[in-house]
């Protein structure tokens, strides 16, 4: 079995209308939509999820349901720091596979994150990478430079590790460089497995994201609701939402 790290300790900065990963797609958050698709797998029985300090001033809680323990934990002010927290509260009780997710990506597919699962058989660090369409320019100084696209890509997630590997990578100096995990592993110098993502797997990062990943839910509610997992995504929506609410202040 895997271990899910789903990032949702994002400031979003770059979002204007409050914290994202809490929207609310088709009556669910943001942050429950990826964790469908990742439970619908079958593949994991630890999910740990990095929260914002504000929300979970000092306390750090666990729970089990559907057979899977979960862990809410406090993130950090970067990225980088709320991998470390969830690597380092959950220390050597983690799988062997981790897989790490934004949880502002909320469809994800299940195509995807076993695609990542399963490379991570072959491979220690798997990337998921979706070739760039768009013609790209690097404009510095006032001059302009064409880049050649056939060869750029851009990152998604799950990126996926081996639990040693991952927290050997975030013991070393210098971890908070990098915006995302793979990063550092490209710079030492380590083969990477690569799975092509999906256009779908988009990040809400401005306002027109998030509606049209209010469109996209909307047309994928009522598979959700009718599948086997719908039961255990409820208990466990109303099982974090509680817990974040009652949360003691420090």
């Amino acid at each position: 079995m895997s271990t899910l790290i789903l990032l949702c300790a994002g400031s979003s900065l770059r979002y204007a209308y409050g914290i994202k990963q809490f929207e609310v797609l088709a009556g669910i958050r943001v942050l429950f939509w990826p964790l469908y698709s990742f439970i619908e797998t079958g593949l994991f029985d630890t999910v740990c999820i990095t929260l914002p300090s504000h929300i979970m001033h000092c306390a750090n809680i666990s729970f089990e349901e559907h057979d899977i323990t979960f862990h809410l934990i406090r993130g950090g002010e970067k990225r980088a720091d709320s991998v470390a927290n969830a690597i380092s509260f959950l220390n050597s009780t983690s799988s062997a596979k981790v897989l790490v997710h934004d949880s502002a990506r909320p469809f994800i597919s299940t195509k995807i994150i076993r695609a990542v699962n399963d490379l991570l058989n072959t491979y220690d660090v798997v990337d998921v990478v979706m070739p760039i369409s768009d013609t790209i320019k690097r404009i510095e100084g006032g001059n302009i430079d064409l880049i050649d696209r056939n060869h750029m890509f851009s990152t998604q997630t799950p990126q996926g590790f081996l639990s040693t590997m991952l927290a050997k990578a975030y013991m070393r100096p210098g971890y908070d460089q990098f915006t995302d995990d793979i990063s550092y592993f490209i710079k030492s110098g380590i083969e990477i497995g690569i799975i092509y993502g999906e256009a779908l797997n988009f990040k809400i990062t401005y306002e027109s994201d998030l509606e049209m990943a209010r469109a996209i839910a909307e047309s994928k509610i009522t598979e959700m609701k009718n599948s086997s997992t719908w039961y255990a995504l409820q208990q466990i929506m109303n099982k974090v939402e509680k817990l974040i609410n009652i949360m003691p202040a420090c």
